[in-house]
């Protein structure tokens, strides 16, 4: 690519002459994401631009625009949609879905393990995205809870596939060999400047959640992003990652109920072979657990594709269920007729050379064409009057029951339907777990349209407050606006910012105008401003100074983190959302490295302490 680059892009800017930025929602070593409104269309979308130093670069654009068209050939409502991608000539940028939630980390981090049921009804969702993606030939390979979207009505949506990689790529650069720079576009565009092809290269994603035989060097699978999939059960279930392949949660979690457990340890299989056969057959698994746990109802009657349901969600397993003749039903009206010694020549006396028809054969004729006439017409009548009232029988579905169960749980089997569920009332009470459904609109049973919207009534908790928007706030100024919004302050870390002046925050998780519980921690990033000198506050220390990296083995997760803020350095997301009462096993820099202030370290961590530790 050549000419000039425009300046760092800022709210305000419009890219590509329709998407105007209104603020900045995440910064990344690669790209900048902005929430922005489509002018064309009056929808909110996110905007994700590369960095100017990458853009720069044609490889790295090349990567950068493979990534959103990677992601645009999935059309599914468990994959972040996304929209456009700006041409050649323009600043790289991919125009995305805007899903109004946070990630699933942060929701860990916020409220802990999930019951079995949600748990699995979120990682049923996440797997049927991943079966879109491999049905289109995708593999994801850095599904991780960072990478997954939690919407405020509970909708679980695979993120970021900016090293997903084409299954036909891993075969034309030859499969479990060495990997082309061509074969890899779709890479993450930091990737760029960082990465060398080979057994290396395949290893690319958020280091606990890559499967064994990805470390070893071969290429990542379908299987490799199920092992993914897996750690994330893994810490749904229990709120840490597994030690080791293999653990199953019972080990940390032992309520875990056996069939959950089975199949998690076998997402975390260390042969690719042992795991599922695919992530349909995962999310079979997932949802047959969660349509048990909750004691659903599911009728024998067509409601799928048969019944006009959409056909997207013919592949779900409540459908397929659903789209199964009941016991002793023909398999249609000519199976019937046949069963009954109807069809041709099943008529005495009707073939070719038999007896004429007597009077009497005849006047029974002329009955049954008069019956069958009636009875079209009666049939003509009924159809015409159903056609007025505005839909057929083979577009009406039944509702089914949601009270009690949660939006995550929910959604999933009321989409398998051909119906929506729409939240129209959230009600503190702390009597109920946060997102249940205390009530519905139409009640269960009722017939209604294909389409339809479930009116739901879902709890909101007590004492939650909404975060404020601290971006671009003063540091003191930030703090104090979430102290006196009954929220507590997180980490504090640094980092180097040409846009926010130094000393004031860049960043902030949750975002804000979520709602969470009072008490909840809000992690602050505060900038360094243009000079990676500067230091806006004795809290928050210059980034640029080296330290060495404290040997952390054996210490709990509490211990680590006090330690590490200490010498300047700080747990990155995953990390930071693991319970302080774990043991670190190792860190990722490991003990004695020196490494710059403001580094992130990953912490390996077990429920139990080490059996070589005092």
């Amino acid at each position: 690519m050549s000419g000039a680059r425009p300046a760092t892009p800022k709210p305000g800017d419009l890219i590509s002459g329709r998407y105007r930025l209104e603020e900045q929602l995440g910064e990344g070593a690669s790209a900048l994401v902005f929430r922005a409104t489509d002018v064309a269309l009056g929808r909110d979308v996110a905007v994700k631009v590369l960095r100017d130093a990458l853009a720069a670069s044609t490889e790295a654009t090349a990567r950068f625009r493979a990534e959103g068209r990677a992601a645009a050939i999935i059309a599914h409502p468990n994959v972040a949609a996304v929209f456009d991608v700006t041409p050649e000539g323009e600043a790289p940028a991919i125009v995305m879905e805007f899903v109004d939630g946070e990630d699933l980390a942060s929701m860990l981090r916020r409220v802990g393990p999930l019951v079995p049921r949600r748990a699995a009804a979120i990682a049923a969702q996440v797997a049927r995205g991943l079966s879109a993606a491999h049905a289109r030939g995708i593999v994801h390979r850095d599904v991780s809870s960072r990478n997954i979207l939690i919407s405020r009505e509970g909708r679980a949506q695979i993120a970021d596939f900016g090293i997903a990689r084409a299954l036909h790529d891993v075969v034309a650069s030859g499969a479990f060999g060495t990997t082309s720079a061509k074969s890899d576009t779709t890479n993450d565009a930091s990737s760029a400047s960082t990465n060398k092809s080979g057994p290396a290269r395949a290893a690319e994603g958020t280091p606990e959640y890559i499967a064994p035989e990805v470390i070893a060097g071969r290429p990542a699978t379908a299987a490799s992003d199920l092992y993914g999939l897996g750690v994330v059960l893994f810490e749904l279930l229990t709120g840490s990652r597994p030690a080791s392949p293999g653990e199953a949660p019972s080990r940390i979690r032992p309520d875990t109920p056996p069939e959950l457990d089975r199949l998690a340890a076998s997402l975390l299989a260390v042969k690719p072979a042992q795991r599922p056969a695919s992530a349909t057959a995962a999310a079979d698994a997932l949802e047959g657990f969660v349509i048990a746990a909750n004691r659903t109802s599911i009728p024998a009657r067509a409601v799928g594709p048969a019944a006009g349901a959409p056909r997207a969600l013919a592949s779900t397993r409540v459908s397929r269920i659903a789209g199964q003749v009941g016991a002793g039903e023909p398999e249609s009206v000519l199976a019937e007729h046949e069963s009954l010694g109807g069809g041709e020549g099943g008529s005495p006396g009707g073939g070719e050379g038999g007896d004429p028809l007597s009077t009497r054969g005849l006047a029974l004729t002329i009955g049954a064409v008069a019956l069958v006439a009636l009875l079209l017409v009666g049939g003509l009548i009924v159809t015409l009057r159903l056609i007025s009232a505005g839909a057929g029988p083979d577009h009406n579905v039944k509702v089914p029951p949601l009270a009690t169960l949660s939006l995550s749980e929910a959604m999933p089997i009321a989409e398998s339907l051909g119906l929506q569920v729409k939240v129209v009332e959230r009600v503190y009470s702390s009597a109920q777990p946060v997102d249940t459904i205390l009530s519905q609109s139409p009640e269960a049973g009722t017939l209604v349209p294909l389409g339809s919207a479930i009116e739901v009534r879902v709890v909101a908790g007590t004492g939650f407050a909404i975060v404020p928007d601290v971006r671009g706030s003063p540091q003191e100024t930030a703090i104090a606006r979430l102290l006196d919004t009954g929220l507590r302050i997180g980490s504090l870390t640094t980092e180097v910012s040409a846009i926010v002046p130094a000393g004031s925050v860049l960043h902030q998780n949750p975002r804000s105008g979520v709602q969470v519980a009072k008490g909840t921690a809000v992690d602050l990033v505060i900038s360094l401003g243009a000079d990676p000198s500067t230091s806006p506050s004795e809290s928050a220390s210059p980034s640029g100074s080296s330290v060495q990296m404290p040997d952390l083995h054996c210490a709990t997760v509490a211990d680590a983190t006090t330690q590490l803020a200490a010498v300047n350095l700080t747990l990155d997301a995953a990390s930071s959302a693991l319970s302080g009462g774990l043991f670190v096993v190792s860190t990722t820099p490991s003990a004695g490295q020196t490494l710059d202030g403001g580094t992130l370290v990953v912490l390996t961590t077990s429920a139990t302490k080490p059996t070589d530790c005092p």
